[in-house]
């Protein structure tokens, strides 16, 4: 399932507010916006502790054909008792082209968890 919070679209809030802020915060993190991917980000249900190793890496997800990548930086609440993304405002825009729909949407993990690009943001992926 994915869905959407715009809190993560704050990108001056302090990474100790996400689950896996200390990871953040060993490598120089301080706030959202100083996250390797941000604005795609998302929390992801199966990062239940800080010390998860899902915690900052990137997955690509597809919703009716539509494709974005977001880096995990946060848990997630379980929706309809399976694993769940919950995606920043802007990331789940991208993924749903602005359609307006269902808050939650029933969507695909095409590629994750993998190392999220160094130098480079996720660009636009959809066809």
């Amino acid at each position: 399932m994915i869905n959407t919070d715009w809190k993560y679209d704050n990108g001056s809030t302090p990474v100790t507010n996400l689950t896996c802020g200390t990871q953040f915060e060993a490598t120089g993190n301080t706030t959202y916006r100083s996250l390797l991917q941000y604005p795609y980000a998302a929390g992801f249900s199966n990062v239940t502790s800080g010390e998860s190793t899902v915690c900052g890496a990137c997955y690509v997800l597809e919703w009716a054909g539509n494709y974005v990548g977001v880096q995990i930086i946060d848990g997630a609440e379980e929706y309809g008792g399976t694993e769940t993304f919950t995606l920043s405002g802007e990331a789940y825009d991208w993924l749903l082209l602005n359609e307006t729909t269902s808050p939650v949407v029933t969507g695909t993990i095409v590629d994750g968890p993998f190392a999220c690009p160094e130098h480079q943001k996720f660009v636009a992926i959809n066809p």
